[in-house]
């Protein structure tokens, strides 16, 4: 073959080459997997381009993409190797996060690879624009978690058959004076409800079966739900980067406090910390003082998840504690922001693990709704709330019944989305009770205790339930607890809750209390509901 021949052969081989490659490039984009190229990476490092809200200044703020919610499958993100972009919140996930945009009114249920699981239809808030106060008909906007489950017995029909509380507000909506409570995941009454845009007066509603489904991914306190104006995006590798710097700090807070190295632990707390009514200076003596009582501290995490909102960041899991006289395992949460050039804790707090799930209640129903399937005749069947209050299910306390008959009488039209106005359940007054004035009163045959449970709901619900005082005497010898009222106490926790002292109250009740131990060094106060589920547990180092 002569040279000619040759270079004919090439020409024709790379026309063969630029038709196939044509016709795969217009395959491709008929079949919907190109995602835009038009990213505008606006990933915010300049300190002072961060709105400044009482010492929250973050470095970090989510970059601003040209990636639309269109952008998908069936409604259904492709296969992530093929995303090149991730909602900005999600720096480090471990199993599911509720992902809620009012702008769309949308839902979105996430896994911990990113991959988008579903898409639901919701509705928020009668006015746009995140939440300020009481009555203001905004859902707010932020990182919370999922505090507790209601299920139609604890509810009015307008709730459908499950509600999910959230910690409306949490430490930053507090530092940026933000009040209102009774913010809700719920479901409805109302099949049509859902589609109809800012209908609520501050919840997030979805149908029924919508929250039943959701119910079998939300896990108590541990579960986020993200609550934005407009999803906002960044990529892999801003989010990577982000999530090794806050890794490494978390890692660093963690090994300083075991080591107890009190002037590297201190470093990781921003001077404009709060937690349990201590600043900066109160938490390091309060931490240099248990340094000296312990031989040594263990702590291990898991669960991890590292969420980032626009002027703060939270650092979720569960941490188990240990060190030579006690143990304890419970959810904490570092909120974090970015201030002189390094993350640091602005606040922090601590829940015990719930023994109640969200899913139970959804299985529950499943079951109910198989049982009713074959006994159908035609082996179809639909199952309303209803239906559903009519399964077998524990009673609830005998003090409830009268409450709950008694209610279902009342108007609520012009109720609060959140509000419930059975007095015996105060399980559903969560962070909504707390203690003021604590004193104690040392005299020679005892302690007085003195202090002032306050009702934080504004007078709009009586709560009640039960409180027990511990008191710990720690020495080399080891731990003793006493208690008011006296009571059976395992590792420093009543074995029987009812054994606690009654109160209803719709302001405050003074609780005068006193423990028989001579030398105590530190006091806990424990709240219950009517149902047992501990509304508050709060520490006070004498």
């Amino acid at each position: 073959m002569d040279t000619e021949d040759k270079k004919a052969e090439v020409i024709l081989i790379m026309k063969v080459f630029f038709i196939i490659g044509f016709i795969l490039s217009v395959a491709a984009n008929s079949a919907g997997f190109v995602f835009s190229a038009d990213i505008q990476e606006n990933f915010h490092s300049n300190e002072a381009a961060a709105q400044d809200y009482n010492g929250i200044n973050p470095r970090l703020k989510p970059s601003e993409t040209g990636l639309e919610n269109g952008h998908s499958v069936n409604g259904l993100i492709a296969d992530t190797v093929l995303q090149t972009t991730v909602p900005s919140y999600f720096i480090e996930l471990w199993d599911y996060v509720v992902l809620v945009e009012k702008s769309t009114q949308k839902l979105y249920l996430y896994d911990k690879d990113y991959k988008l699981i579903k898409l639901f239809n919701i509705t928020t808030g009668l006015r746009q624009g995140d939440k300020k106060g009481m009555g203001d008909l905004k859902t707010p906007e932020g990182i919370y978690f999922f505090t507790m489950v209601k299920d139609e017995r604890e509810l009015l029909p307008e709730y459908g058959v499950m509600a999910l509380p959230i910690n409306y507000p949490n430490f930053i909506d507090t530092i940026l004076h933000k009040n209102g409570n009774g913010i809700w995941l719920h479901a409805t009454n109302q099949p049509a409800r859902p589609l109809k845009p800012f209908d609520t007066r501050g919840c997030v509603v979805a149908a029924n079966e919508d929250i039943l489904e959701l119910a079998e991914y939300i896990k108590l306190q541990t579960t986020p739900m993200i609550i934005v104006e407009k999803i906002e995006y960044d990529t892999f590798e801003k989010i990577a980067s982000a999530r090794n710097g806050i890794n490494l700090f978390v890692k660093n807070w963690q090994t300083s406090w075991e080591n107890k190295d009190i002037d590297s632990y201190m470093d990781s707390y921003s001077k404009s910390f709060k937690a349990n009514d201590m600043d900066w200076k109160s938490w390091r003596k309060y931490k240099e003082r248990l340094n000296r009582q312990y031989k040594y501290i263990n702590i291990s995490l898991s669960d991890v998840k590292i969420l980032r909102h626009n002027n703060y960041a939270v650092a979720s899991f569960v941490q188990r504690y240990k060190n030579n006289k006690l143990t304890n395992l419970g959810i904490k949460r570092l909120y974090l922001v970015y201030e002189e050039d390094k993350w640091k804790i602005i606040g922090e707090e601590w829940n015990p693990v719930p023994a109640l799930q969200p899913a139970n209640i959804a299985k529950r129903y499943a079951a109910m709704k198989m049982a009713k399937l074959e006994t159908s005749p035609d082996k179809t069947a639909t199952l309303d709330r209803t239906s559903f209050q009519q399964a077998s299910f524990e009673s609830p306390p005998a003090e409830s019944s009268s409450a709950t008959q008694s209610i279902a009488s009342k108007k609520t039209t012009t109720l609060p989305d959140h509000v419930i106005q059975k007095e015996p359940l105060a399980s559903s007054k969560e962070q909504t009770i707390d203690i003021e004035g604590f004193t104690i009163d040392r005299e020679k045959a005892g302690n007085k205790i003195r202090f002032k449970l306050v009702n934080k709901t504004m007078e709009q619900y009586k709560i009640s339930g039960r409180l027990a005082i511990i008191a710990t005497n720690r020495n080399d010898k080891g731990i003793r607890y006493t208690s008011y009222p006296p009571m059976i106490l395992e590792q420093g926790t009543p074995k029987n809750f009812k054994k606690g002292e009654w109160f209803s109250i719709r302001r405050f009740k003074i609780v005068n209390g006193e423990v028989e131990e001579r030398l105590v060094n530190h006091v806990v106060v424990m709240v219950y509901s009517n149902t047992g589920e501990l509304l508050l547990q709060k520490e006070f180092p004498i």
